[in-house]
C-alpha cells in the first residue's frame, strides 16, 4: 500500500497560529525570525468562502480573520490579535470568538492549532 495519498494531505495541512500581544510588541518581527524571512507576510481576507490577498502594507491594521502567510513557509497561517490591550473588552470579545470558533472547525486545516502569547520584558530594569 502506497502512502502517497497520506504525503499528499500532509502537504496540503496548515498549522494555523494565533498570536497575541500587546499592540507594538513585536509580534510580525518574531513571525519574521521563526519564518528566517525580513519580508512581510502575504495578507489574505477570507469573506463568504472567498479568499483575496490585501495589500501587505496594512501589517498591523488588519482584522484577526486575516491570514498572515509568509511565501518560505505556506504550511503555517498566523492571525495576529491587533494589539491585545488591558483593559479592552471588545478585543479580549474579538479574540475569545475567534478562538471558540477556530477550535470548533469541522476541517483540520481550518482549526487553530496554537496561540502564541508576546510579552515585552524590559532588559535595562535588571543589572546582568
Amino acid at each position: 500500500m502506497s502512502d502517497k495519498p497520506l504525503r499528499d494531505a500532509v502537504r496540503r495541512l496548515k498549522f494555523r497560529v494565533l498570536i497575541i500581544g500587546r499592540a507594538n510588541a513585536g509580534k510580525t518581527s518574531i513571525l519574521q525570525r521563526v519564518c528566517e524571512t525580513t519580508e512581510s507576510p502575504k495578507i489574505y481576507r477570507v469573506s463568504g468562502g472567498r479568499r483575496e490577498e490585501v495589500a501587505s502594507c496594512l501589517c498591523g491594521n488588519h482584522d484577526i480573520e486575516d491570514e498572515l502567510i509568509f511565501t518560505n513557509h505556506e504550511g503555517y497561517v498566523f492571525h495576529d490579535s491587533c494589539g491585545f490591550e488591558a483593559g479592552n473588552e471588545d478585543e479580549l470579545r474579538a479574540v475569545q470568538d475567534f478562538v471558540h470558533r477556530k477550535v470548533t472547525e469541522r476541517r483540520l486545516r481550518d482549526r487553530l492549532h496554537a496561540i502564541w502569547c508576546v510579552t515585552s520584558v524590559i532588559a535595562n530594569s535588571w543589572d546582568w
